[in-house]
C-alpha cells in the first residue's frame, strides 16, 4: 500500500525545510536548557514556533502525521521531554491537535515510535559510557554497534524498509534524514557555541 500523495516540487522543499527546522530546533532548545543560561531565551522563542511548524506538518497529510507522530511518541515513552522549551512546544501541538485531529497511519506510527525509544535507549547507554569507542575494534563490531546507537539508526532502519515496503514515499524518507541531519548538526554547533 503505497501512500502516495499529490506533493509538488514546492511542496517537497517545504515539507523538507520544516522537517529540518524541527530537527534543528529540537535539538538546540535540548543542548540551551542541558548547558546554560545563554540560549534559553532563544530557546524559549524557538519553542512555540517548533510546535507551530511541528504541527503544520502533521496537519500536512498522513505520513507526515505519522512520522512526526512517532518521533514524539519515542523521546516521551523515554522521559526525554524534560525541558520548559520542550513541553511549551509539545502543548502547543497537542493543543493544536485536540482542535483538528490529524489522521496516521497506526501501525506504521507504532513501528516507528518504538524504534525512536529504541534509539533513544541505545542513545544513552552510548553517552553513558563515553571509552566505549576507545577501546573498540573494527572487526569487533563494536565501532559499529557505536555509531549505530550514537546516531540513532533503528528509525532510520524502519524508515527504509518502510520506503521499500511502499507504505511511505521517498520524500518522506528524505525529509526525516533532513531532520535527523539537522539534529545532529545543531547538536556538533551547539558544542561550541553554547556554553
Amino acid at each position: 500500500m503505497l501512500l502516495e500523495t499529490s506533493s509538488s516540487a514546492q511542496e517537497i522543499i517545504v515539507i523538507n525545510l520544516g522537517f529540518a527546522f524541527c530537527g534543528g530546533a529540537i535539538k538546540y532548545i535540548d543542548d540551551a536548557f542541558d548547558s546554560s543560561d545563554h540560549g534559553k531565551t532563544l530557546a524559549m522563542i524557538f519553542a512555540p514556533i517548533t510546535g507551530v511548524i511541528c504541527y503544520l506538518l502533521i496537519a500536512t497529510d498522513i505520513a507526515a502525521a505519522t512520522i512526526l507522530l512517532a518521533i514524539m511518541l519515542g523521546v516521551a515513552l523515554k522521559g526525554k521531554i524534560d525541558t520548559v522549551g520542550h513541553l511549551l512546544a509539545l502543548a502547543i501541538v497537542l493543543l493544536l491537535l485536540y482542535v483538528n485531529p490529524p489522521e496516521i497511519m497506526l501501525l506504521p506510527w507504532l513501528v516507528l515510535g518504538l524504534a525512536g525509544f529504541a534509539d533513544e535507549i541505545g542513545n544513552d547507554f552510548v553517552d553513558s559510557r563515553p571509552n566505549l569507542l576507545k577501546r573498540a575494534s573494527f572487526w569487533s563490531g563494536t565501532k559499529f554497534t557505536y555509531f549505530f546507537l550514537e546516531y540513532r539508526c533503528f528509525m532510520k532502519v524502519m524508515m527504509i524498509i518502510l520506503f521499500f515496503m511502499n507504505i511511505l514515499s521517498w520524500h518522506y524518507l528524505v525529509a526525516f534524514l533532513f531532520f535527523d541531519l539537522a539534529y545532529h548538526l545543531t547538536g556538533t554547533w551547539s558544542e561550541h557555541w553554547i556554553a
